[in-house]
């Protein structure tokens, strides 16, 4: 079953999916996406339905300037991302009894936010992050006030942002189960990225290279195989407590 709703962040309309399974009592997986992209992705389409068929239930939403959600992306910030996702987390703790915890998945950008939000926060019980930036040097580097990617502007006021952040820092912080999942063909964020967030990640944590895949995993088969991956971590560490 799939509900539509509205959670609200300090004003801004975050517009979001959730799909139910049909069990009483189910944890709970909130999906984050990349940054110009929306919950509507097929990739997270096919999460909610799966995880929901396997008696989890998703959360996936657009951040603020994307997809139906308040805002214009030129306005977007990883601070106002970190918001967004913890007022979808506080929605979900008010609206539900969620005693066990709750997982967090995020894929390139947003398994940025995923782990800053993860970070010192014991209510996070799993994690998975796919084709996730360890570092945004690349990005802080630039002197223009904006840049093109993928044919849409960056701007410089998301590029002095995330100059506050230390993703790598913030894994350390981090206690729960993480599961990180990269394609070794990926053109935007090298795999090389992937190696360093495992290699800083706590046990438990497993570090899964696709062959071939690329930072979208746009190959059905290679976005197949990270959904199964991370719906196994999910069952392992988040519905096998219920």
């Amino acid at each position: 079953m799939e509900k539509r709703v509205t959670i609200d962040n300090n004003g801004r309309k975050i517009s979001a999916v959730m799909h139910f399974p049909l069990e009483k009592k189910f944890p709970w997986m909130v999906t984050s996406h990349g940054f110009f992209s929306s919950k509507e992705s097929d990739k997270f389409v096919t999460i909610g339905d799966l995880f929901s068929r396997n008696k989890m239930a998703v959360l996936r939403f657009d951040f603020s300037g994307c997809g139906e959600s308040d805002g214009k992306i030129e306005d977007t910030t990883l601070t106002q991302r970190i918001q967004d996702l913890q007022s979808v987390l506080n929605f979900l703790k008010n609206e539900f009894s969620i005693e066990e915890g709750i997982g967090l998945l995020g894929s390139s950008l947003g398994g940025c936010i995923s782990i800053l939000t993860a970070a010192g926060n014991p209510e996070i019980k799993a994690l998975v992050s796919m084709a996730t930036p360890a570092y945004f040097n690349d990005l802080t580097s630039l002197d223009e006030p904006s840049h093109e990617s993928g044919g849409e502007k960056i701007e410089k006021t998301f590029i002095d942002d995330v100059g506050k952040y230390d993703i790598l820092s913030s894994l350390k912080e981090i206690n729960c189960p993480i599961l990180i999942i990269h394609g070794d063909q990926d053109e935007e964020v090298p795999v090389s990225h992937a190696r360093m967030l495992h290699e800083v990640a706590k046990e438990p944590k497993k570090l899964v290279i696709i062959g071939g895949g690329n930072h979208s995993l746009s190959d059905v088969s290679h976005r197949k195989a990270a959904i199964r991956l991370s719906l196994e971590w999910s069952e392992k560490y988040l519905r096998n407590k219920f």
